[in-house]
């Protein structure tokens, strides 16, 4: 069943967007920069009104664009906005080339605020295709090219969409016409991103990709989209009847060179087939909107078709099949059949029924012994036969034809349509079972053939064409479809979520033919009474339909245009191609026409769905709290939400716990959490605990975590390093004065918020009055050597912090570690070798880096000592450090060589863990003595291993030692001692026997999330309850 593929995140893709507000301040930084550019109002005013707009950010560099209809545009950009550069100087530039225009109503101003995130990039080596710091994601990205200081072009993300720029080679080759292959090769090219804001007519719209945002998808958007449409086409349809073919704003020009052994000069590509989805389109639009003469555009159309060559075959009843460009196939005709017959059955008028009949009569006879359509029957005046369709084969298959013949046997008496039944059985079956086997190598991953999955639909009203095989196509097609669609949940980019993909990861492809494929199965699930089946796809429609919006010309999305009103009811291919042909349009169109003719039932049915149905609760509410999709699952103790306030619509982010609760950590982390309120950016909101599960709310850092910018971005920049450590020192200074441990400093857990580094996740935190070591809690790369000797101070940070700058300066992890190598080999290195600073180009920094993770914690400088390097000049730094020794390559061995290296040496940490090895091998001699070693030093883990040891025995001196060193290790927090510890005073082993003291013990253990413990207390009849302090219960 579809629905078994339900994913909450089909839903409200709109949210995924950083939040934007229209507020009045908005809307007077419009009023004040229309008035300054008319000459109305001084400079002052509209660097006030971006300031209390709320809109400015942070940024390295501002642009502002004047797009002027008819002249082109102009771009003026400079570094921040300064005294020396405010705003309004920067806006000013534009002004005498916009009062030069005589069409001010249709100006538009696009202003950017690129962040500082610069990253220099080869542009010949990054790509839409790569990974990490080497993928480069057109629209997304933008290019800032630096020749000298005098010297820099910029190339804005959302030039991509001004310039129609799909894929690097567009890319490269824009930028060598506009400079040199030569040019580009000596300059220095950056990466950039910016955020767009679009100004036009009175408003301010946000862009992405250079296309305006399109908000909530509604029933109006669709209405306006197929009306602009329909405009459009009846707009641009030539006195012979055929449709405009082509049209690209970007280069003001209606022809274009299809396939390079096809000249624009002598061959439009004109066909059949596009002149007849014209056709359709407007039939699809006649049936659930009003508004436009479609009738004289229908008949100027079919005039068209009947001025065409036709191949007549004179054997059998009259037959003809319609000859474009020296050739004809069944696409076309099938197509031409299904206009013919829509139109006959709209308008109840026959008087083209000769030629309908004849279209069907060519394609019936076209269907062989096997089932198998011929596919092209003639080209060039030669006459071919099935056997030509191995070669000529087509990637849409026989879905046009069969569904214009579905269509058409919508016209015939039951009589007539008895004769055509068998032997469309026989081409359906054939489509669906034998063509699988003979054309396998056409097949992809992503399913292509919309039109068939229509045929079927169409089929389904005959009962005499109801057949599972045809049934479950369908359904299968549409899962394929559905499963190879980007989710909210999932999608790379916001604007990706209903696009579909062939690879995950590629550029979004919002496809309308396939959507309408998707409308087919469910118009079919509604006829096979299905409603379960139904709900799930209308919410898969309704995210295809929101992703196809942003390919829709809408007066907004023709800002750009050299002629916005050639632009405007226009429908392109892609997010950032702006040349649209006549199918382009009735993809969407059709598609559109389709869903609106269900909307009201479909959205009434979600409706109910959503208030009345106790077995289809929103499971996506949370006490007060809307949730949008899931953002991080990496760690192993949480799951991150993206969710909204359902009374304010505010983003905040849940942190789902993961089960089994461990009651004091939430107790702890929530205490903390308070306690960083009073100086975070970064707000804790609340602690709620509903279903059985907690969850902790805090503000949305929408800029990311520090480890993903390198990863998309590459390495930071020397400036923004600097702003960085001064961050993440106050950090240190704010937990000095709380003596409080973070104990799981990484980049991962550094979030970018309004411009500032915030350290999240206090999840391990603990008061540093009482930490002890148990076990490497956190990412064990960016643990210090001091744990391992079972210690972490506020130095043992410093460590953490140094690892985590030689990664934001690298991108790689220090001491070449890899999450996937054993603990061993991650302890040893951090016991032994020096980080390779020789990778780090600045003289500073490695000085920075290598004296924050000094191996003795004495000699790691203090917060004070940090600062002043930090805001020291470069100049200060020689090219020497003091005690650096170049590092050592990883070991080779296996995990007991390394851990005896360190145990001889005296590390705690190895002793223990080369005990438990010794211990399953049997060797519990050399065991034990390695767990008394590191049991001497304190270590927690340690005293329960020894602890054991000595229960084993039999002997009451042995179980008072074991006693001993099990309560001396539960002092430390070790939840799987505190349960020993019950054991033992319930059992009175090593002690006197206490059931009182041992539910202590248990209620210790059980707290710390122990189930063993949990199911000791229930034993006893003591339930800890799911009442936690700070924590709202829902």
């Amino acid at each position: 069943m579809l629905e078994d593929i339900y994913d909450p995140a089909f839903d409200k893709p709109e949210q995924a967007f950083d939040v934007f507000k229209k507020t009045p301040a908005t809307q007077n930084l419009v009023n004040t920069f229309q008035s300054y550019l008319a000459g109305h109002c001084d400079a002052d005013e509209l660097d006030d009104a971006l300031h209390f707009s709320g809109l400015k950010e942070q940024c390295d560099r501002i642009a502002c664009v004047a797009y002027i209809p008819g002249e082109g545009r102009l771009i003026v950009h400079r570094e921040q906005i300064s005294r020396e550069w405010p705003f309004s100087r920067i806006v000013s530039r534009l002004m005498p080339q916009s009062h030069r225009s005589p069409s001010k109503t249709q100006q538009s101003y696009q202003i950017d605020f690129i962040r500082t995130d610069l990253c220099a990039i080869d542009l010949y080596e990054v790509g839409m295709e790569k990974q990490g710091r080497l993928h480069f994601e057109i629209g997304v990205d933008g290019v800032q090219i630096i020749a000298n200081e005098a010297t820099s072009d910029i190339f804005l993300p959302g030039d991509a969409y001004v310039f129609s720029i799909m894929g690097m080679k567009q890319l490269r080759n824009f930028l060598e016409e506009r400079h040199s292959r030569d040019y580009l090769s000596r300059a220095e090219i950056y990466r950039i991103r910016s955020t767009s804001y679009l100004i036009r007519e009175n408003d301010i719209i946000p862009l992405y990709r250079g296309v305006p945002r399109v908000g909530r998808l509604t029933k109006r958007k669709v209405e306006d989209s197929i009306h602009n449409a329909m405009a459009h086409v009846k707009k641009h349809q030539s006195r012979s009847g055929a449709f405009q073919n082509f049209y690209d704003p970007c280069k003001d020009t209606f022809e274009k060179v299809i396939n390079q052994h096809r000249k624009v000069t002598d061959n439009s590509h004109y066909s059949m087939r596009r002149h007849s989805v014209g056709g359709i389109a407007c039939l699809s639009y006649a049936k659930c909107l009003q508004g436009i003469d479609w009738q004289c555009v229908v008949e100027k159309a079919i005039d068209y078709i009947k001025e065409r060559d036709v191949y007549v075959d004179e054997v059998g009843p009259k037959s003809v099949n319609l000859i474009d460009e020296q050739k004809s196939n069944f696409r076309g005709t099938g197509l031409t059949l299904f206009f013919l017959a829509e139109y006959e059955l709209l308008t109840k008028k026959d008087q083209h029924r000769c030629l309908t009949e004849a279209l069907a009569n060519h394609l019936l006879s076209q269907i062989s012994a096997t089932g198998e359509l011929n596919y092209c029957n003639v080209d060039k005046v030669n006459y071919r036969t099935e056997s030509g369709n191995k070669e000529h084969f087509p990637l849409p298959f026989s879905g046009e034809a069969l569904c214009g013949l579905a269509k058409y046997m919508q016209t015939l008496s039951a009589e007539k349509r008895e004769q055509i039944y068998p032997i469309m059985h026989k081409a359906l079956k054939y489509s669906l079972k034998k063509r699988m086997q003979t054309r396998s190598r056409r097949y992809r991953t992503l399913p292509a053939d919309a039109w068939l999955m229509r045929a079927v639909s169409e089929l389904w009203d005959f009962e005499a064409m109801r057949c599972d095989l045809y049934k479950d196509f369908v359904f299968s097609d549409a899962r394929k479809l559905v499963q190879q669609m980007y989710k909210v949940s999932d999608a790379p980019y916001p604007d990706c979520a209903g696009s579909f993909y062939y690879k995950f990861g590629e550029y979004p492809n919002s496809d309308g033919a396939r959507m309408d494929g998707l409308m087919a199965a469910y118009q079919l699930a509604l006829k096979l009474g299905s409603k379960e089946q139904a709900r799930f796809l209308w919410r898969v429609i309704k995210l295809g339909a929101w992703s196809l919006m942003h390919l829709v010309n809408t007066p907004s999305a023709s800002y750009c245009a050299r002629h916005p009103n050639r632009m405007i009811g226009g429908i392109r291919l892609k997010h950032t191609r702006q040349w649209f042909r006549i199918d382009t349009i009735q993809r969407v169109v059709c598609f559109y026409s389709n869903m609106l003719a269900y909307w009201d039932d479909a959205e009434a049915f979600l409706l109910d769905q959503h208030n009345g149905s106790v077995s289809n609760k929103n499971e996506n509410v949370l006490a007060g709290y809307q949730i949008i999709k899931a953002i991080d699952k990496r760690s192993g103790y949480s799951v991150v939400y993206l969710a909204r306030t359902t009374e304010s619509n505010e983003q905040v982010v849940l942190k789902k716990l993961i089960r089994p609760q461990n009651i004091r950590l939430i107790e702890k982390e929530v205490y903390i959490l308070q306690l960083m309120n009073e100086f975070s950016t970064i707000k804790f909101h609340e602690a709620f605990t509903t279903r059985g599960d907690t969850y902790l709310v805090f503000d949305y850092a929408a800029q990311g975590d520090a480890e993903r910018r390198v990863m998309l971005d590459g390495p930071f920049r020397e400036s923004i390093l600097d702003r960085f450590l001064v961050d993440m020192l106050e950090v240190l200074s704010q937990m000095r004065a709380r003596q409080l441990l973070h104990l799981d400093i990484k980049p991962g857990n550094i979030l970018v918020h309004r411009d500032q580094f915030v350290l999240a996740d206090w999840g391990n935190a603990e008061p540093t009055d009482k930490f002890k070591s148990v076990f490497p809690w956190g990412n064990q790369i960016y643990i210090a050597p001091d744990f391992y000797f079972g210690e972490r101070d506020l130095r043992s940070e410093i460590y953490s912090l140094g690892c985590t700058l030689f990664y934001l300066i690298t991108g790689q992890h220090i001491y070449s570690l890899k999450n996937s190598l054993p603990l061993a080999l991650k302890a040893y290195s951090a016991v032994y070798l020096e980080p390779n600073v020789e990778l780090i180009n600045s003289y500073k920094y490695r000085n920075i880096v290598f004296q924050m993770t000094r191996k003795n914690p004495r000699h790691r400088p203090s917060i004070e000592e940090l600062k002043r390097l930090v805001l020291s000049p470069e100049s200060a730094f020689g090219s020497r450090i003091s005690g650096y020794r170049k590092q050592i390559s990883l070991p080779k061995g296996d995990e007991i060589e390394l851990y005896r290296v360190m145990a001889n040496d005296g590390v705690p940490f190895a002793q223990n863990e080369l005990g438990k090895l010794q211990a399953a091998r049997g060797d519990l001699d050399a065991a034990y003595s390695m767990f008394k070693k590191a049991a001497e030093a304190d270590f927690a883990d340690a005293q329960f291993q020894l602890a054991m040891c000595h229960l084993e025995s039999n002997s009451r001196v042995r179980q008072s030692e074991g006693y001993y060193w099990m309560k001396k290790a539960s002092r430390h927090e070790h939840r799987k001692a505190q349960y020993q510890m019950g054991v033992l005073n319930e059992r009175g082993l090593g002690c006197k026997a206490n059931v009182d003291i041992a539910v202590q013990w248990y209620r210790k253990s059980g707290r710390n999330g122990y189930r063993p413990a949990l199911k000791a207390l229930e034993k006893n009849g003591i339930f800890l309850g799911n009442r936690i302090e700070g924590v709202r219960m829902e």
